[in-house]
């Protein structure tokens, strides 16, 4: 089963009309998407029990029944320390045989409905002894060795058909996860993610191609949906937490299920870490957005600060704090 490509704007549409429908009455729009590749639990993620929202039941055409992990695809929807959110879980893999739009199905739906901060998550084989089992890794860059692109016949839907992905992944919006994971535990450090076609555990010589080629971690789809979101004009970060880890000259020993038991166990402190900065990205948009110039010299402000950035350090934000005091 797969989705025909001419009318993929339409499939995405009628997904969104009734997604609109499920999402709680605080906000029509998520203000984040939380992309989840493997199995971690989330009740301490939400304020409350989310709304679980099955994939299918928002188009016809999409494949029922649960993925390879046995998790049921779904949509999770509710607010994360009073911020709207949506998590994707139990997501399809492009090796499952359904085309690559299916399992890129919910990140281009996120998209499609203007939710434009992104945060993947994926356990993955880990090839350096920095990442131990249970360690995080931040993505700073990555490699791609699938034979397409995800962005295939949709060029009429992204800002621009020729996307430059050497900046996909957002640095700002990995500063802010590193530092909130900090204060619950090891933080994650920068890794490279090399991603590969199936779903297989790599062979020696893949993982040491991989490594040869600076990579830290080596997984599969997560690649595609970080392409897809950042050409669809998203701010990107991604989490590769080590479910195993495949050193020079070892074997791997251990199966898919002892990858995510390794996902239960690190999500407690991946899901506080997460509460804390959602909240605070959420804060720090709110704020720029009511920060208004005074209407008496704002040309003036303006041209003393045309190059400074309003960040919470911008010497503009702290002038404007005291001329706006009482």
């Amino acid at each position: 089963m797969s989705l025909p490509d001419e009318p993929f704007e339409q499939w995405l549409a009628q997904a969104a009309g009734r997604l609109a429908q499920r999402l709680p009455t605080q906000a029509t729009t998520p203000g984040f998407y939380l992309h989840f590749g493997a199995d971690y639990p989330l009740p301490g993620l939400f304020d409350s029990p989310p709304n679980t929202i099955p994939l299918d039941d928002l188009l016809p055409g999409l494949p029922q029944g649960p993925n390879l992990d046995g998790i049921p695809p779904a949509l999770l929807a509710g607010l994360c320390h009073g911020v709207p959110v949506l998590a994707a879980i139990g997501n399809r893999r492009v090796a499952e045989g359904h085309g690559h739009r299916i399992p890129l199905f919910p990140t281009a739906l996120a998209a499609f409905m203007g939710i434009r901060n992104h945060l993947f998550l994926d356990t993955a084989v880990s090839l350096s002894p920095d990442f131990k089992i249970g360690k995080w890794g931040m993505l700073t860059d990555f490699a791609c060795d699938f034979s397409f692109s995800p962005l295939e016949g949709l060029h009429h839907l992204l800002p621009t058909p020729f996307p430059d992905l050497s900046q996909t992944l957002d640095q700002a919006q990995n500063a802010e996860v590193i530092n909130a994971l900090a204060e619950f535990g090891d933080p994650p450090r920068l890794c490279t993610y090399h991603g590969i076609p199936g779903f297989h555990l790599p062979t020696p010589a893949e993982a040491n191609r991989a490594r040869r080629d600076g990579g830290d971690f080596l997984g599969h789809d997560l690649v595609l949906h970080l392409i897809l979101a950042h050409a669809w004009g998203c701010r990107v970060s991604a989490l590769a937490l080590a479910g195993l880890q495949l050193l020079p000259g070892s074997q791997i020993r251990s199966c898919r299920e002892e990858m995510l038991e390794t996902g239960r166990l690190c999500s407690p402190q991946l899901q506080r870490g997460l509460r804390k900065a959602i909240r605070e990205m959420a804060d720090a948009a709110q704020g720029y957005k009511v920060n208004l110039l005074p209407d008496a010299d704002a040309d003036e402000l303006l041209r003393e600060s045309i190059r400074q950035s309003a960040t919470r350090s911008s010497p503009l934000k702290a002038f404007l704090k005291r001329r706006d005091t009482p």
